[in-house]
């Protein structure tokens, strides 16, 4: 039996950006929603609510970079923060195992699977992303996926809201979406 499994309901019509619905079937369960970021389909009022992990696969055949982002809805278990997070990095793991094989093998090339970081050592769990396309930026922390139209709004918002201090808003790791 696979750990993971992705569901599409064919009655319904999936909403912008979503691909399906990833369920979890080892401890901790969880069922999430997946969606593909690039080329980025929402409006910059984006809010997906739930502790979640952003990543980016490169195929081998087509050489694109892919971000996407899976958004635990319900945490069946109860798991704590850190076991979710764990169970949610190995759905997308497999997730980019599903996509390498449906995209079959090219000699000498590899598919790859990156997890965007951390914005700073003083913000764990706190990954930016650029989305150099529009000028946004996505911001993805323990409880959400947020869009953002500015750098200056998105470091308002890590003070004001999420009760960092200025210092350690002022400097880190932005990954790129350069598509």
């Amino acid at each position: 039996m696979s750990p993971f499994y992705l569901s599409q309901n064919p009655l319904e019509r999936m909403p912008v950006g979503m691909i399906g619905y990833v369920y979890g079937t080892v401890k901790p369960r969880f069922f999430a929603k997946l969606y593909k970021l690039t080329p980025f389909p929402f409006e910059s009022d984006m809010y997906l609510g739930g502790s979640n992990v952003l990543f980016n696969y490169r195929s081998a055949v087509t050489g694109e970079l892919e971000y996407y982002v899976l958004v635990a809805k319900h945490n069946l278990e109860e798991a704590k923060p850190e076991g979710l997070q764990k169970a949610l990095h190995k759905a997308a793991e497999w997730y980019a195992t599903v996509l390498s094989k449906s995209a079959g093998k090219v000699a000498g090339k590899r598919h790859e699977l990156a997890f965007a970081g951390d914005f700073n050592a003083w913000m764990p769990n706190i990954r930016i992303l650029q989305l150099t396309a529009k000028g946004w930026y996505l911001l993805s922390h323990d409880k959400a996926v947020e869009c953002f139209e500015d750098f200056v709004e998105l470091q308002d918002y890590l003070v004001e809201f999420l009760k960092y201090p200025v210092e350690a808003v002022e400097q880190g790791l932005i990954n790129i979406d350069k598509g």
